[in-house]
């Protein structure tokens, strides 16, 4: 039985602005590309994030 297991806990949250502010947390076993990638399909704003290469590929219109 493994005791220690990593796992990530991604951190989504809209803008403070927004009518109905939210942060969701979404958890995952792996920090692959295709977690964001597949969380964030259909996105159409502005994407804050830090140096990770898993966003690279997130298909929206204007990474910050």
């Amino acid at each position: 039985v493994e005791k220690n297991k990593k796992s990530r806990l991604w951190c989504y949250v809209s803008d403070h602005n927004n009518t109905l502010p939210c942060t969701i947390y979404d958890y995952s076993s792996t920090r692959a590309q295709t977690v964001p990638h597949k969380f964030l399909a259909g996105f159409k704003w502005y994407l804050q994030a830090d140096a990770y290469h898993g966003y690279n590929r997130v298909p929206v219109w204007y990474t910050c």
